[in-house]
């Protein structure tokens, strides 16, 4: 993403009692921020470590990279002004 884009991009893994404290603080849905939270644990335990090849027949169209995508739609990740 960083060599896409042309600039540093950070991850900050907040501890998930911080991350959702500051998802509710942004105004985010509580049911919404739940659901980000579950599925943020679930792979932090290892749950999502299988990789399948059923995207591209859910979409009916191979699947594109996130390298493709990032590119494609680098207007999305334009800073915050």
């Amino acid at each position: 993403m960083s060599k896409i884009l042309g600039r540093p991009i950070f991850y900050s893994k907040p501890s998930l009692l911080k991350f959702r404290r500051t998802m509710l603080q942004r105004g985010t849905k509580k049911d919404f921020v739940n659901v980000m939270v579950m599925l943020y644990l679930i792979t932090q335990m290892g749950n999502a470590k299988q990789i399948t090849q059923d995207l591209p027949n859910y979409l009916g169209r191979p699947a594109h990279s996130v390298a493709d995508f990032i590119a494609a739609n680098e207007a999305l990740f334009a800073p915050a002004k």
